[in-house]
């Protein structure tokens, strides 16, 4: 439940739109499919990537421990879905894993 309150509080008091206008985004055309790359530092998470193809949900690939980390993450995902844009993508957390912690 700890998530699920720093991400609500995140939102009233204006560290989401901080942290949304330094996130790192991508946009890819690749094989007939568009792919957003987002990279950012979140109030519930921290620093994370997460992809979404076409209209499916966003996909959360990668969690980092700091800014540094998570520039050179980004980098290698679009450098992963460049190469491979077929590549499966999986959520490296669960959605009660999230909301309620582990």
């Amino acid at each position: 439940m700890e998530n699920m309150t720093k991400f609500a509080i995140s939102l009233t008091n204006g560290e989401w739109e901080a942290n949304r206008a330094k996130a790192m985004n991508e946009k890819l055309e690749k094989d007939g499919h568009t792919y957003m790359i987002d990279t950012c530092n979140t109030a519930d998470c921290g620093h994370e990537t997460g992809i979404k193809k076409d209209d499916e949900g966003w996909v959360i690939v990668e969690e980092y421990p700091d800014r540094e980390a998570s520039v050179k993450g980004h980098k290698s995902w679009i450098a992963k879905i460049k190469k491979n844009p077929n590549l499966k993508l999986e959520d490296c957390r669960n959605a009660l894993g999230w909301a309620f912690g582990d």
